[in-house]
Order: C-alpha cells, then structure tokens, then sequence
C-alpha cells in the first residue's frame, strides 16, 4: 500500500501546473479560517490574500491584495485592496464570484482596523463588476455602506458566497476581542447580511439588516453557500463544552429572519473527539460539508477530514464518510487537517493539508464525478515534502470549474519566514476519471457491491443482503434521516440476510420516514435508503 501511494504523489509531482503567485522577502498569507481565496471566470484566475510587503512610513502593516492572471497562473497583475495609507492592519479575506451574462461579478470581504474608530475591526467589502479591471471606490468614512459589521464590536473570519443577484456574507462578531487572535480563540455569535444587486446590474443596491444566527457566544469559524433560493451556513460551537459542527439553512435566499433550525452535522464521531474548520459548497438540491475531526490517539489528537451530503438542501443528512487517508505504517493513523471544498455540477473537489508521515507533508486532494456518490483515491497535489519540513503547505482553498480544479495555498519551500502564494490547476478533462485510483464508492450501489433491501417502502420489516468482489465481512448499521446512528445490526458475511425490524438500538420502533442502512467492510462501505410506512 506505501508504494501504490508513493507512485500517487510521484504521478501527482510529474503532472503538476504550479505557479508561483508571489516572490518576495515579505510574509503573504491565504485566510488563516476557512475563507475561499480563489475563484475563476472566463478564462480569468482570481486570488486573494494578505500581505506585509506594503511599506508605509519605514514599517510593513498586513495588506488585502486581488491577484488576477489570463493566462493560466504565468503572470499575475496585482491591486491593493484595503486601505494602504495608514498604519491600520488588514487581512483574512474571502472571495465570491457569479457571472450574469457576460458580466463577472466579483466580491471581497476581509477584516480592515480602518474605520477611524480604533481599536475595532470590522468587515469590509468591494467588489468588481467587470471580472476584475476595475473596482468601486473604497468609501472610508463611519457608517460606510463598505463596512458591512456593526459597531462597536471586534469582528472576525468573513466568509461570503454569490447568487444571481445577492450577496451572502457571515462573520463573527466579537465584543472586546482581538481578531488577531489565532482562528480557533475568535469566538463569538455568528452574524449574516446580504447585499441585493440592482436589476440593471450596475451595483449593490442596499445591505439587508444584520441577522444573528446563534444564540450562544462561542461559535466560530462560519462557512456559507448559496444556491438557487436557498442558503446554507456551518459554523463550529463549543457552548456545550465540545467543538462540534452545525447547520442551518434558508430557504428564501435569506431575505427574511426565518433561519430553519440548528442541526448538527458532525454526530456518531469517534468517542473523545472534537470538530473544527468546516468548509461548505452547493449546487441545489446538493449540500456538501467538510471539516476536521480530532481524535485521540494514546497520547494526543490527531486530526481526520470528514465529509457529508445532503441530497434535498439539508432537509435530511447522510452518514458522514472519513477523506482522510488511513496508513498504519505512519506513526499517526491519519492526520489531515484544514479542508476546503468546491462544486462545478457532478464534479466535487476536497483538498486538504496531509501529514503523511511523521517527516512528510503534501497537500491531498480527492475528487468525485457524481455529486459526491463516489470518491476517486487521493493524490498529491504537489509531491510530498522531505524530512524536517514542517506544515510547508498551509492553508489550501480551491475553486472548480467544470474538469478543472484550481488550487491555491501559502507555501514554505523558500523558508519559515518568508510565506508565499502558490497556485496549482488540475486538469482532468483529458481523462476525467483519473484521480489517482479507483472510485471509492461510499453511497449506492455499483457492479462490485451491491446492496439488497426488500420491501423498500417497508411497514414491519425489511430484508438486507449484500453481494460484493471483496469478500471479507460487512458490519451493517442503520441512520436516520439526520445522520444519528440508531441501530447497528452486526456483522455478516456476502448473501447472509439480516432482518431490521424498524427497531432502534434499545428496542423501541422507529417513525415513519427515510433512514439509510450502511454496509461497511475494511475498505468498502455502501449506503442505501430505506423507506419506513
């Protein structure tokens, strides 16, 4: 298994479109939160990140910077986007795009110190109306239409994302904390505005009231999507004394305070673990999540990457499914951590930072084909690092389009104190199946498994049996519509029948409703859907 791998990050070093973003002797940073720091329209690339190579007055001061490139990542022209003629720090931003017509709209949102009113942070805005030639002029006075957070709070960790006429942006809001903070200490309530563009397309017309989506003061780290009428938003919340990942979603292109309920999404983890860092992408009636799960192991946490869908826009949840590659011939079973996630139509991209061993690092990307159903192997994006490297790749994000996925990251290969700015496109077109192995299909059925569920609806009972090429045993458990385990039914062999009974683990019968029944072996696991009358 260590040599089928090792060929993965040697094809993926071989085949490898990187380019180098910037080159200088200063620090420049992708979003240290999960922001989105690339997008591409019309054969136009665009990133976004921060930087301290902007002197004013003999000092250096973290500056927003747009990187635009035509011609594939060779050569970029470069704007300042914040405010570089004070001493006022900027930085985290995020990018979101959507093209009407032949007009590319684009969006940046970060944190700026500049609003005369010090020591507060707030979230700032602009934008582009012509795929990056041009953009409106920054409006700095108090109570700017700009500044899109309210005073006199600290804010944090912008995230935004696009529809055809609205811009959906979250953030948190902090009273009295530093957002210079580390990602993880900037806690507080979750916030959302949207901005409506105007019919004709000439500007935002006007900023929707500030919407507070939690209750409780310790979330952080808020991921949102946008898909036709309907809204999704993640957040991680530690009120409850453990990291978790939760939900919610509208269903009117958040024109409204009626946010749908809080859910939680990273349940049935590993005992003794804890979530951070989710990332979400749509493409209704799709919903996709991904985030870090830190599970102990003997003596410490070691971070995994999990996935979860759903297929009606987060009306029901399926089963989460772990990314992370698992190799017991490394110290750490798995250590993955710091994911980013992009859909174009079928095609779903994941790519996280990896630890593949305790001396080498590589950022990991996977690919699915059909809506997230089945994911191809991992590859190497960039090769694998040697030893004595450490985190050298940090803090990737990525955008597709169609066969293509575009891949930015802050990288160390020049040295610990001078970060730059990589950028790396994966062309699949010209075989679209590749992705470094087979399918790894973790949802329904395929030729080489196949599970059988008989009657389907069902009133009292149903009868599974599953037929696969891999002939070990099959451990089959039973989840609701909201992704809770509630039964697990054991462990059979290939054609062995297993009765539920609409039971759950403690004997009660269950409603009425959909439940997914998972088949999972030591290397493969099906999932299949269930109707309960």
């Amino acid at each position: 298994m260590k040599y089928f791998f090792s060929l993965l990050f040697l094809i993926g070093a071989l085949f490898a479109q990187r380019f180098r973003v910037t080159n200088n002797t200063s620090d420049d940073y992708t979003s240290l939160n999960n922001a989105f720091s690339v997008r591409f329209h019309k054969d136009t690339l665009h990133i976004v990140y921060y930087t301290d190579s902007i002197p004013y007055q003999g000092f250096h001061y973290f500056n927003v910077i747009y990187a635009k490139s035509v011609n594939g990542g060779q050569t970029f022209s470069k704007v300042v986007i914040s405010d570089q003629t004070d001493e006022d720090e900027a930085g985290t931003p995020s990018i979101a795009s959507f093209q009407s017509g032949q007009t590319v709209h684009l969006n940046i949102a970060y944190y700026d110190e500049d609003d005369g009113d010090e020591p507060d942070e707030d979230i700032w805005r602009r934008r582009s109306q012509d795929n990056g030639r041009t953009w409106h002029t920054r409006n700095s006075v108090n109570n700017s239409p700009d500044i899109i957070s309210s005073d006199p709070s600290n804010t944090a960790g912008p995230h935004l994302s696009t529809d055809s006429f609205c811009v959906h942006y979250v953030w948190i809001e902090e009273p009295g904390k530093s957002v210079l903070q580390p990602p993880q200490e900037q806690e507080g309530k979750v916030c959302y505005m949207r901005s409506r563009y105007r019919i004709d397309g000439t500007g935002v017309e006007r900023n929707d009231p500030i919407r507070n989506l939690t209750v409780s003061e310790e979330a952080y780290l808020p991921s949102v999507a946008a898909s036709q009428n309907f809204v999704h938003m993640v957040r991680v919340d530690d009120s409850t004394g453990v990291s978790r990942i939760y939900y919610r979603r509208h269903t009117n292109y958040g024109a409204d305070p009626n946010w749908g309920p809080v859910r939680l999404i990273s349940e049935n983890m590993p005992a003794g673990s804890y979530s951070g860092r989710p990332c979400i992408a749509a493409n209704s009636p799709y919903v996709y999540v991904v985030w870090e799960q830190y599970i102990w192991y003997t003596t410490y946490y070691a971070p995994n990457i999990y996935f979860r869908r759903s297929p009606d826009n987060g009306v029901t949840w399926e089963p989460a499914y772990s990314l992370g590659v698992i190799m017991l011939n490394r110290i750490y079973p798995i250590y993955a951590y710091t994911p980013s996630i992009a859909v174009s139509g079928p095609n779903v991209y994941a790519v996280w930072q990896d630890r593949i061993r305790l001396d080498r690092y590589t950022l990991l990307a996977r690919r699915s084909t059909d809506n997230g159903l089945n994911w191809l192997q991992p590859e190497s994006i960039d090769g694998y690092w040697p030893a004595g490297a450490t985190d050298p790749e940090m803090n990737p994000s990525v955008a597709a389009v169609g066969n293509v996925a575009h891949i930015v990251w802050t990288d160390l290969r020049h040295g610990t104190n001078n970060p730059e700015i990589y950028y790396y496109r994966k062309d699949y077109s010209s075989n679209p199946g590749s992705g470094g192995g087979q399918n790894q299909s973790v949802h329904p059925n395929t030729p080489e498994f196949n599970i059988e569920v008989k009657p389907n609806p069902c009133d009292r009972f149903t009868r599974i049996k599953f037929s696969s090429n891999n002939l070990q045993p099959a451990t089959i458990k039973i989840y609701d519509a909201f992704g809770r385990l509630i039964n697990i039914l054991g462990k059979k062999k290939e054609r062995e029948e297993v009765i539920w009974d609409r039971k759950d683990a403690n004997g009660n019968e269950v409603n009425s409703g959909t439940y997914f029944i998972t088949v999972e072996s030591e290397n493969l696991k099906r999932i299949a859907k269930v109707i309960a009358r």
